[in-house]
């Protein structure tokens, strides 16, 4: 008995002085950032065992601009709240805003969690402003973490005073910037024994096994012709994003034809990028490609690079393209663009008729009835 005690003793006594050596202890004189990371040496061979925790969380920067600001700014202890946004597409908030409480002096932010939520999570939260000069300005000196439950709110009580408003607001505008950051949970890694002096990544991304697949004739049973490109494929990799894709590929075997598709009228470069993103579910610089990938995406119904991509292009909105991006969308009926594009307009509308093909409009009887009744239900929708 006691030389099991003494032996599980001795093994603390190792465990501790691997500790101590390769983290010591924070002294004055020590830069706490030189113990923030684990060092590149640690001697893996020192102990039994290695795990990882990776804490998972979602990141979102949400801008919220209040137009004609002056009208509401006198308001005491009644607030104004902004659109619905949503967290990983599941959780919806909104911005609450008071412009005067504490007997006029202060104002209140808060972010309200709504009741579709089905749990308390934690989040951490930065609040902030755009100055006159389109610079963030943050009054705390850090971000603040919470839990926070469906159908409560959370934030500052006093936000920022109410007298320093005003250099923060421009054209009878003010804009809010939150930095959120959700936790959705943890991953834990276990290595096993140590037997080396270095580990690998623990989370593998086996996404770069299925990139070695594309275009590569070992297996491949589809052919596509883009042009004068040939690029080889795998079925049943492409009939699990693609429906329209599964239907062609049935309608080949039942009829016993040769699995070649040709397509004239796609570039090979898009095409190639759309079958990387079934393959890997990445996209390469996608503010870029976004605008080709997108009528690809909705043409061979892969749902998810619609997504990804109507959201890289309502990012990118300004006045020399947002009639570009509206009749992109309306011509694929990429719905959500489309959408944001009317929402940009009527936020701009004194701005619109210098904004280069706004006239393409008149030839568009639909589109412009759509842009005219979003104009008189909500001028001044941001």
């Amino acid at each position: 008995m006691s030389n099991t005690k003494s032996s599980v003793n001795y093994r603390w006594i190792i465990v501790t002085f691997v500790v101590l050596c390769t983290f010591p202890l924070h002294s004055e004189s020590m830069d706490p950032a030189t113990i923030t990371t684990v060092p590149e040496t640690f001697p893996l061979q020192s102990v039994d065992k290695w795990s990882v925790t990776k804490v998972n969380a979602k990141k979102i920067t949400y801008a919220w601009t209040i137009m004609n600001f002056s009208v509401n700014n006198k308001l005491v202890n009644e607030y104004l709240e902004s659109p619905i946004f949503t967290i990983d597409d599941e959780y919806q908030w909104r911005l609450r805003f008071y412009p005067s409480v504490t007997y006029g002096k202060y104002t209140k932010l808060h972010l309200y969690l709504l009741p579709a939520a089905y749990r308390a999570i934690p989040i951490t939260y930065e609040f902030g402003l755009v100055n006159s000069t389109y610079g963030f300005y943050f009054p705390k000196d850090k971000a603040t973490a919470t839990r926070v439950s469906p159908s409560s709110s959370f934030g500052y009580d006093e936000f920022i005073d109410v007298s320093s408003l005003k250099n923060f607001t421009k054209n009878d505008q003010l804009t809010i910037i939150a930095k959120l950051a959700m936790h959705t949970g943890y991953t834990n890694y276990t290595s096993g024994s140590c037997d080396s002096a270095g580990l690998g990544t623990p989370d593998h991304d086996h996404t770069d096994n299925f990139e070695n697949l594309l275009d590569n004739p070992i297996f491949s049973d589809v052919t596509f012709k883009i042009r004068l490109t040939e690029i080889k494929a795998h079925k049943a990799i492409l009939a699990t994003m693609s429906p329209v894709l599964m239907s062609e590929f049935i309608k080949l075997q039942e009829f016993g034809k040769k699995a070649v598709m040709e397509f004239d009228d796609v570039e090979p470069k898009s095409f190639k990028d759309m079958l990387r993103f079934v393959y890997t579910g990445k996209v390469e610089k996608i503010e870029k490609t976004a605008k080709d990938l997108l009528p690809l995406a909705k043409r061979f119904g892969i749902k998810q690079l619609e997504d990804i991509c109507e959201r890289a292009l309502c990012k990118t909105l300004n006045l020399d393209n947002v009639m570009d991006m509206f009749n992109l969308a309306s011509n694929i009926n990429a719905t959500y663009l489309k959408v944001q594009a009317i929402k940009y307009m009527t936020a701009h509308t004194e701005s619109m008729m210098d904004a280069p093909n706004f006239a393409s409009l008149m030839s568009q009887p639909q589109n412009l009835i759509g842009v005219l009744r979003a104009l008189i239900n909500n001028p001044t929708t941001p």
